[in-house]
C-alpha cells in the first residue's frame, strides 16, 4: 500500500474515533451544559436538536462541496468545525449561543461523516466495503469511550474541559495530518457537478437507496433507544438488565461490522452482504415480536442482539454500493443519503416512541417487526439493480 495511502486511511479511522467520541460525549454533558447557562435539563436537551439540525444540513451542503471544490478543503473545514464548536459550547453564555455551537458541532460532524466516506471509498478501491465497516468499528470504539472519558472529567475534576479539550486537541492534529497529507482531488466543474447531481437524484435507484437509508437508520437508532423502555417498562425488567441490553446492542452492532470488515468483498459481495444483513434483521425483528407477545425478557433480549449483530454491517456497505454506482458525483450522493438518513433518526425513533407510550410492548416491538419487513422490501427494489447493472 502505498505510503499516503496508508496515512489517508489511518487519518480516516482516526476522523470516525473522533466522531463516536464526540457525539457520545453530548448526552452525559447535558446536566452540566444546563447548569452553566442556569437553564432546565427539558430546555438544554435543545442542543441535540440543534446538533441534528446541523448534521441534516451538512448531508444538503458538504456532498456537493466535495464534488465541486474537492475532498481536502470540505476534511479540513469540517475538522476545524468540529475542533472549535466543542470547546465554544463550554465557554457560551447563554443557551442560544449553546446551541449555534451545537448547531456548527453538528454541521462539522455530518461534513466529517460524509467526506470521510468519500476520501475512504477512494482511498481503499475495490476493498471499500471491508474498510468502511473498518471505519465503522473506530465509530463504535469511540462511542463506547466518550461517556466515560466525559464521566472521568465530571467526577475527578468537575468539568467538561477533559473530555471536550482531548477531542478537540485530536481532532486538530488530525486536521494536521490531512493538510500534509495528497488526497485525491476530482474536482468537477460546475456544470459537470450539476450534471452528476442530475445523474443521481434522476435515478429511481437513488430513491429506493434514500429511503432504504431512512428505513435502516430510523430503526437502529429506535431500537437503540427504546430497548430499555421495552424492558424496564414493558416487562418489569431491572434496570440493570436493561442498561446491559442496550449496551449489548450497540456492542453487537459494532461486532457486526467488525466481520464485516473480515468477510465483506473476500467471502460475499457487497450487495449479498447487505441483503443477508437485512434478511437477518427480519429474523431478529419476528423474535422481538415473539418475545413481546409471550412476556419473555429473555428472548426479547436474544432478539436485540440478533438485530444488531446482523443490522452492524448494513449501513457502512450500502454506502459502498452507493459510491461505486455514482463514482463521478459520489460526494452528492453520499451527502443526499446522509440526509436521508439522519430524517429518518430523527422521524421513525419519535414514532416507535409514540406506538410504546399508547400501545405499550406489542405495540413498541411491532414497529421494529415491520418495519424490518418494509427495509427488506426495499432493499430488494434497491440491491438487486446494483447487481445487474
Amino acid at each position: 500500500m502505498p505510503q499516503h495511502r496508508r496515512r489517508i486511511i489511518i487519518l480516516s479511522y482516526l476522523s470516525f474515533l473522533t466522531l463516536g467520541l464526540g457525539g457520545s460525549a453530548i448526552g452525559p454533558s447535558l446536566p452540566t451544559l444546563a447548569r452553566q447557562v442556569d437553564v432546565g435539563l427539558d430546555a438544554a436537551g435543545g442542543l441535540v436538536s440543534s446538533l441534528s439540525v446541523g448534521y441534516l444540513i451538512a448531508g444538503l451542503v458538504a456532498g456537493p462541496l466535495i464534488d465541486t471544490i474537492g475532498r481536502r478543503p470540505v476534511y479540513l473545514a469540517a475538522l476545524g468545525m468540529q475542533a472549535f464548536s466543542l470547546p465554544a459550547i463550554l465557554g457560551a453564555p447563554s443557551l442560544a449561543m449553546e446551541m449555534l455551537a451545537a448547531f456548527s458541532l453538528g454541521l462539522g460532524q455530518g461534513s466529517i461523516d460524509i467526506v470521510v466516506h468519500v476520501v475512504m471509498g477512494d482511498a481503499a478501491g475495490q476493498d471499500r466495503g471491508a474498510s468502511l465497516n473498518r471505519l465503522h468499528v473506530l465509530f463504535g470504539v469511540g462511542a463506547l469511550i466518550g461517556p466515560a472519558l466525559t464521566g472521568y472529567g465530571l467526577t475527578a475534576l468537575g468539568s467538561l474541559w477533559p473530555a471536550f479539550g482531548f477531542i478537540a486537541a485530536l481532532t486538530s492534529l488530525i486536521a494536521l495530518g490531512v493538510a500534509l497529507t495528497p488526497l485525491p482531488t476530482h474536482p468537477l466543474t460546475h456544470r459537470s457537478a450539476a450534471s452528476g447531481a442530475r445523474a443521481v437524484t434522476s435515478d429511481r435507484t437513488f430513491w429506493a437507496l434514500g429511503a432504504f437509508f431512512f428505513l435502516y437508520v430510523g430503526l437502529e437508532v429506535g431500537l437503540g433507544t427504546w430497548t430499555f423502555a421495552l424492558l424496564s417498562e414493558g416487562l418489569g425488567a431491572e434496570v440493570t438488565l436493561a442498561s446491559w441490553a442496550t449496551s449489548g446492542f450497540y456492542l453487537a452492532l459494532t461486532g457486526g461490522r467488525l466481520l464485516g470488515s473480515r468477510l465483506v468483498g473476500r467471502r460475499v459481495t457487497d450487495e449479498r452482504a447487505v441483503l443477508i444483513g437485512v434478511g437477518g434483521g427480519v429474523v431478529g425483528g419476528l423474535l422481538l415480536v415473539t418475545g413481546g407477545v409471550l412476556s419473555a425478557a429473555p428472548l426479547l433480549i436474544a432478539a436485540v442482539l440478533v438485530v444488531g449483530f446482523c443490522f452492524g454491517p448494513i449501513y457502512p456497505t450500502t454506502m459502498g454500493v452507493a459510491q461505486q454506482r455514482y463514482p463521478g458525483a459520489a460526494g452528492t450522493a453520499v451527502g443526499l443519503l446522509t440526509a436521508g438518513a439522519g430524517l429518518g433518526a430523527t422521524s421513525l425513533p419519535w414514532l416507535q416512541g409514540r406506538l410504546l407510550a399508547r400501545g405499550g410492548l406489542s405495540w413498541g416491538v411491532a414497529a421494529t417487526g415491520v418495519g424490518a419487513l418494509a427495509l427488506l422490501a426495499v432493499a430488494t427494489a434497491a440491491i438487486p439493480q446494483r447487481i445487474k447493472s
